[in-house]
């Protein structure tokens, strides 16, 4: 041993050495990653931004850089000269195993327990080809030294060597050009699941059998062997979780945990009170049980959705909620919105909201009718929110009525059922009317009778109208332009008028001021504010496109 030194932090998971510099690098469970100087056996700098341990660990051989994954899912890109992350890159659903650099372009391999390989542009920072095949957890992934070849190992027992030159002549230009000329070129986007940039060459399966269960195998009468007891099978629980990187399929195995993660890096949940129920009654439907005699304890069966070409690489659970589910659910939302308990609606819109992310469908069309049908929710939320609010604000001082006055314009503006924008145009005028703005209430007077009111509604409605063109000027200056487009700030009721800075709900698309950035969304109470996900994943074609 040339030396010894030592860190009082959590468990090493990776080492790198610096290509010139007596240099090693160290990623430790805890989720920092240590610089040390070997030769002193001193600690240089330390990096902590990775949530979990960090396992893929590597020095770029040129530049001031180095490249660390973890448990976090994420992949994040160096400079040790600058002290700092430069960037992450997002994609991967599981923990990543290993990260390397490739000695001549600007890429990074990565490994994942999501059973996928994925190469990384490093200066474009995007994604330029995700490989699949593995079965299992990917443990390990590197490029060739020198040729157009990657290697992989996973859980699986295979070994997977891919040709690579398909990817290389797609990102890297051709031609007698300069190697910065070639690493500008190397920018592309990933062809998910394309099997024209990397192919599998070579499969090397059965790496797991150790060289004493053939002996074993003899059987009693050899004098060499030994008893070698049956390993447990995976359960089915477990094999959904393998086969599936949707949450659902992960609640309903019973692995609260990887759904939690998933739903974090896919739509931003932080806070999981409001999953709590939903969780719990997603799982109670994972499994039946038979009694088979009394005294025994039951036999259990697990219900598949693709139970008729099931086997134990692709079986997943069985549907619970659907779409068309939550469509009911909708429409009772809306008769509560009708008739005025917009307490229970709104809670009953974030349910619904809050379950979409909890579905699995099977084709575009219903990927888009769930998205439709989250953009409806977050509009009703907001909108409804909004307006009990209003309804409980003080109205003595004049600036009080003016901003009643204004939430009540804004409401107007939400993406409702007609129905139910009549009642907020009918609430707006009325409002206006009395303030004197005769000019604005005759406008929300024309907006509600294009809406096609009832006779009597509309009669009072016309001569309203009648009465505010006698004068068609507003009292108040109130902050409200009908004529510019805006979005709803969901925090602060106010508007975000086209081409200011916004920052959006990843899961409701609600709107908010850069100043909630990091904040609990306050339409599903879950999400995060601003937060950079993967985005929603209900099917599986959203991970083969």
């Amino acid at each position: 041993m040339l030396t010894r030194f030592e860190g009082k932090s959590a468990r090493v998971k990776g080492l790198c050495f610096h290509s010139k510099r007596p240099w090693i690098l160290v990623s430790l469970h805890s989720g920092q990653v240590q610089l040390w100087d070997f030769r002193m056996g001193s600690m240089i700098d330390k990096f902590d931004e990775h949530d979990g341990p960090v396992r893929g660990i590597c020095f770029h051989h040129q530049q001031p850089l180095f490249v660390s994954g973890g448990d976090d899912y994420k992949i994040k890109v160096w400079n040790y000269k600058l002290r700092r992350c430069l960037f992450t890159l997002l994609g991967h659903l599981d923990y990543i195993r290993t990260t390397f650099f490739h000695h001549e372009y600007p890429w990074i391999i990565s490994a994942s327990d999501d059973q996928t390989i994925r190469i990384w542009n490093w200066q474009s920072r995007n994604c330029i080809s995700v490989l699949t095949g593995h079965n299992h957890y990917v443990m390990c992934a590197q490029f060739h030294p020198t040729e157009d070849l990657i290697v992989s190992a996973s859980l699986d027992q295979t070994v997977r060597v891919w040709d690579m030159s398909g990817l290389r002549k797609k990102n890297v230009a051709p031609g007698p050009t300069g190697f910065e000329d070639r690493l500008k070129a190397s920018s592309g986007t990933p062809d998910l699941f394309g099997q024209s940039d990397a192919v599998v060459k070579h499969v090397i399966e059965g790496l797991e059998l150790p060289p004493d269960t053939e002996a074993a195998a003899g059987g009693a009468g050899s004098s060499e062997g030994r008893f070698v007891p049956p390993t447990r099978g995976v359960s089915p629980m477990q094999q959904w979780c393998n086969n599936s990187q949707l949450p659902v399929d992960h609640v309903v195995a019973g692995s609260f945990e990887t759904a939690m993660r998933l739903l974090h890096d896919q739509v931003g949940v932080v806070a999981f009170d409001e999953y709590r129920t939903l969780f719990l009654q997603t799982y109670a439907r994972s499994r039946t049980a038979y009694t088979a005699m009394n005294l025994l304890p039951p036999l259990y069966g697990y219900p598949q959705r693709n139970w008729k070409d099931a086997n134990p690489r692709n079986i997943v659970p069985a549907v619970g909620v659907k779409l068309s589910d939550l469509v009911q659910r909708l429409q009772a939302a809306y008769l509560l919105t009708t008739s005025g308990k917009f307490n229970e609606a709104a809670d009953k819109f974030r349910a619904i909201l809050l379950s979409i992310p909890l579905l699995v469908v099977d084709n575009k069309q219903d990927i888009a009718e769930a998205q439709q049908l989250i953009e409806i929710c977050c509009e009703y939320i907001v909108g409804l929110q909004m307006e009990l609010l209003r309804k409980d604000m003080p109205k003595e001082s004049l600036d009080e009525q003016k901003r009643i006055c204004e939430m009540a314009a804004y409401f107007t503006h939400c993406n409702l059922q007609p129905i139910h924008r009549i009642l907020t145009l009918r609430t707006a005028l009325n409002l206006f009317y009395k303030l004197k703005n005769y000019k604005t209430a005759a406008s929300f007077a024309r907006r509600m009778l294009e809406l096609g009111p009832k006779p009597d509604v509309a009669q009072q409605t016309r001569k309203i109208l009648a009465a505010c063109e006698k004068t068609p000027t507003d009292t108040y200056p109130l902050k409200y332009d009908e004529h510019n487009p805006f979005d709803i700030c969901a925090a602060s009721y106010t508007p975000i008028y086209r081409g200011k800075p916004v920052v959006k709900c990843p899961l409701s698309g609600a709107c908010y001021l850069p100043e909630y950035k990091g904040q609990l969304c306050r339409v599903t109470k879950a999400t995060e504010i601003g937060k950079d996900c993967i985005g929603l994943r209900i099917s599986p074609l959203q991970f083969r496109s």
